[in-house]
């Protein structure tokens, strides 16, 4: 199952003081790779929270496509820019 660091779900936590509760960011699939984007969740969506704060959602084919991987806060070599990352469950550091 597809799973977020705590450190993740806080750092999305803190970008959605100025966003409504019902609204999060939902993780989806583009064509230069998995991206996400503010939504509304769908009846059949994962939810994950932190909180009591809806922060990510994820359809189910994304969930299952992403069962081995970890959504973690990576250094982005810029100070004071932490990265969102996706990395394989077995090298999440």
């Amino acid at each position: 199952m597809f799973a977020v660091s705590e450190t993740a779900t806080e750092e999305l936590r803190k970008t959605l003081d100025e966003v409504p509760p019902e609204v999060a960011y939902r993780l989806l699939m583009s064509d230069e790779g998995y991206k996400v984007r503010l939504d509304s969740p769908a009846e059949s969506d994962r939810i994950i929270e932190s909180e009591d704060r809806m922060v990510l959602m994820l359809a189910p084919d994304i969930d299952q496509e992403l069962a081995d991987v970890v959504l973690d806060v990576v250094d982005s070599g810029v100070e004071g820019k932490p990265v969102l990352k996706l990395l394989p469950a077995a090298e999440r550091s």
